[in-house]
């Protein structure tokens, strides 16, 4: 019984042993993770506290430490939010509520805004209970609730036009990158970073390498490093070009510097005139010149523990520059301001702030130039500002697309860079609008005269069409003002009795999306589209863009002119985005033009069209050259083709079998790539497709095999429809250079089932490389059996 006794004593202290062991261990883990985390070994102190919450996932110090490590280090705003929720359901007794206000921060970074001011609440109720906090985290209370606020109104009040879009893992990655630079003519953006590219770079007080410069080529889709020969001894970083040269601004030792680009290198820097440096700057951050470079605009900074502000300097006609003025209170404010950009008829000042009423942060203002100086700084709507920081925003030379640094949530990390839409990118993917019937009722009889002779009434419409009674129906194909002429006809004097009687014919009010234009028109003829009869009841329509073949037209108007197109037929594609206040929606209508020659004119009748009724108003904008193209070459480029209804989603019929059943033709065509989830054609994509569309043309027995991938982030629903838009986006490409669709033989839309590539490595970690090469549409070119 002793001995008995004694085991079970033994065993009981076995276990209290090893649970104190585990015990201790883990709570080495997460001391050794906050060690480094202190040090800036960020990635071995996440290590450290992964493997803790394995042993335990509701572990609430391991927990709460990674979420603050994501939220304040990484800022992965979502992945903060996901720990520090975890901790705060696990919340123990001895609770610090500094670990409310971080996870109210959270919240909020990732718009949960009711959801923050609570949290933020429960820690201003904290204050009154708890010791001095360890950092002063109740004087920014109400910053942060402020914040809110404004975000969540700003929200509301959201721009329906503007959009927002992270340019992905092609520049962007877990660290930060900022300050976009953009050279329109070459296609590249050119961006600072804090990487290691050397084995021997050197780091910086704050544990992070020094800044380099580095360039994005759109036509590639690849960043990298500018100019390998710059020395990483100190921060060198691009700033803004000089406008009209190829010079640019960069940052280096704390003041500013011109350089000229050549041959992907830097060349030697020289500093800005003497006159920028008159009173004694600490740093100037941030410059760019005007347009004709005698007004220069900086943001600097007296002394270390000062604000940033604004300040300008104007060269007079001797070549002299002023000594910098700082802007009135109206643009600088307690805070920060930084990053100018002026417009490109330098009537218009961005720059960011952190004083201006913000919803987080810096936030990117607006500043019109007006006879009495700058007015009022306005802030740019969301979703170009968030509760993130928002920064460096710069725009095209149209001033219809921009870039922006912003490290809001939903990006790789850190700061982003992000592309800015302030008009909607058209893709003509949307089905055609379903019109209505146009059907009127015309009746003359009320204005015979019933003494009158017998009549024969031939009506006349603008479409060429005719029609004879007293009472006739006319579908009309579009709405607003028709002209209708009635010849009256003596039968039994053989003689027209009255001719050309006019009638006006109005349409009002009803829902269309369509355009107006002559049914045809001869060699010479400037071709007139006008899209202003379109209408939809409870919507304003905003944006109005235009498609001739395969060519976005560069411009956004309801009415164009396109003069010297060549003969043979045009197919015109419509789309039309429209606001109901909340949301922006586009409509798409499609239809064709026919340029007669002048051996055609004789043998065609205006009684053949089914095409639109002339169009009896003009435009004062003209085309030239309809072969340009919008600057945004990754849209989509659509037409309406339903003849490849049938193929768009054949998932039962394998590749293999239709190889089989028909003749492979031996010759191979690249697969073309797309972004991670995006379904537009890169520059390079459009290339190989028209490679593969001479080739068919030029083989007219050949049919192609059109295959879609998808890497396996996602739903496999979801994928296969993105599959479908990636071979859609194809299809149209091809349609609209001449393409058939009874040459597009099938069409398979596999989603994630068929990989080029693993999408993860043997250690089941993400294999971005293998995903990039997933996202593909192949070709199989075969020549089907009789």
């Amino acid at each position: 019984m002793i001995r008995k006794l004694l085991l079970i004593t033994t065993t009981s202290l076995l276990f209290a042993l090893l649970n104190t062991n585990q015990t201790y261990a883990q709570g080495y883990k997460i001391f050794r993770a906050r060690q480094l985390s202190d040090k800036g070994q960020f990635q071995k102190a996440k290590s450290l506290y992964d493997k803790a919450l394995i042993k335990d996932s509701l572990h609430y110090q391991a927990n709460i430490e990674l979420g603050n490590l994501y939220l304040e280090s990484f800022q992965q705003f979502d992945s903060a939010y996901y720990y520090l929720h975890r901790g705060i359901n696990n919340i123990s007794k001895d609770t610090i509520y500094d670990d409310f206000f971080n996870y109210a921060n959270a919240l909020r970074l990732i718009g949960k805004y009711d959801l923050a001011l609570e949290n933020f609440h429960l820690f201003e109720n904290s204050l009154d209970t708890t010791k001095a906090m360890k950092f002063p985290l109740d004087s920014l209370l109400n910053t942060y609730t402020n914040y809110c606020k404004i975000a969540k109104q700003m929200e509301i009040d959201k721009s329906v036009i503007s959009s927002v879009e992270n340019m992905d893992f092609f520049l962007n990655t877990k660290e930060s990158e900022y300050t976009s630079v953009y050279f329109e003519e070459d296609s590249t953006l050119m961006f600072n970073a804090r990487y290691k590219d050397l084995k021997k770079e050197k780091q910086y007080m704050d544990n992070q390498y020094m800044e380099n410069i580095y360039i994005f080529d759109f036509n590639e889709s690849v960043a990298s490093t500018y100019d390998e020969d710059i020395e990483q001894e100190n921060h060198q970083a691009i700033v803004s070009r000089i406008p009209n040269t190829d010079s640019v601004i960069v940052f280096y030792h704390n003041f500013l510097w011109v350089g000229a680009l050549e041959n992907e290198r830097l060349g030697e820097l020289s500093r800005l005139p003497e006159t920028f440096y008159e009173g004694d700057f600490y740093c100037q951050r941030h410059g760019i010149y005007n347009t004709n470079k005698d007004l220069f605009i900086f943001s600097g900074k007296a002394s270390i523990s000062e604000d940033l502000d604004l300040f300008y300097s104007i060269k007079d006609e001797q070549g002299n520059w002023s000594t910098p003025v700082p802007f009135g209170p109206n643009i600088n404010t307690a805070f920060d301001e930084d990053s100018p950009f002026l417009s490109a008829n330098d009537s218009t000042l961005y720059f960011s702030s952190k004083g201006h009423h913000t919803s987080g942060d810096y936030d990117i203002y607006k500043s019109q130039k007006d006879a009495d100086g700058w007015s009022t700084p306005e802030p740019l709507p969301y979703p170009i500002n968030s509760p993130g920081e928002d920064i460096y925003f710069v725009l095209n030379s149209g001033e219809k697309y921009g870039y922006l640094s912003s490290n809001r949530s939903g990006g790789l990390g850190m700061m982003d860079i992000y592309t800015v839409y302030l008009t909607p990118v058209p893709d003509f993917s949307c089905p055609p609008f379903e019109n209505p019937n146009l059907l009127v009722t015309m009746d003359i009889t009320e204005s015979l005269d019933s003494n009158s002779v017998d009549l024969e009434f031939n009506w006349k419409f603008e479409d060429g069409t005719t029609a004879k009674g007293e009472v006739v129906e006319k579908d009309f194909e579009t709405p607003g003002e028709h002209f209708v002429a009635i010849d009256i006809y003596d039968i039994k004097g053989g003689q027209t009795e009255v001719q050309e009687v006019t009638e006006l014919v109005v349409i009002d009010s009803v829902n269309f999306i369509g355009f107006d234009s002559e049914p045809y028109y001869y060699m010479g003829d400037t071709v007139v589209l006008d899209a202003s009869v379109s209408y939809m009841e409870g919507y304003e329509l905003t944006n109005f863009y235009w498609m001739v073949r395969d060519s976005i037209l560069p411009l956004d108007s309801k009415r164009i002119r396109l003069p010297n197109l060549s003969a043979g037929e045009h197919d015109i594609s419509l789309q039309i985005f429209a606001s109901d206040g909340d949301n922006l929606i586009s409509f798409c209508q499609y239809d064709t033009i026919r340029i007669l020659t002048q051996s055609e004119t004789d043998s065609v009748t205006k009684s053949n069209t089914d095409t639109d009724i002339i169009a009896v108003n003009d435009s004062d904008q003209d085309l030239s050259d309809t072969n340009q193209t919008d600057n945004n070459n990754d849209s989509d480029q659509s037409q309406n083709d339903n003849n490849t209804s049938d193929n768009d989603h054949n998932n039962s019929t394998s590749a293999d079998s239709l190889m089989n059943s028909n003749g492979v033709v031996n010759i191979s065509f690249e697969p073309i790539y797309f972004g991670f989830d995006k379904a537009y054609l890169t520059k390079t994509s459009t290339n190989d497709l028209d490679k593969l569309a001479q080739y068919l043309l030029e083989n007219n027995t050949h049919k192609v095999i059109i295959v879609g991938h998808t890497d396996a982030m996602g739903s496999e629903q979801y994928n296969i429809l993105l599959s479908q838009k990636r071979t859609k986006s194809t299809v149209n490409y091809l349609n609209n250079k001449g393409i058939k669709s009874n040459r597009i033989f099938n069409i398979l839309n596999k989603g994630e089932s068929d990989p080029a590539m693993p999408n993860i490595k043997p250690d089941g970690t993400d294999n971005p490389q293998g995903r990039k090469k997933n996202r593909r549409v192949e070709f199989i070119i075969i020549k089907p059996k009789q």
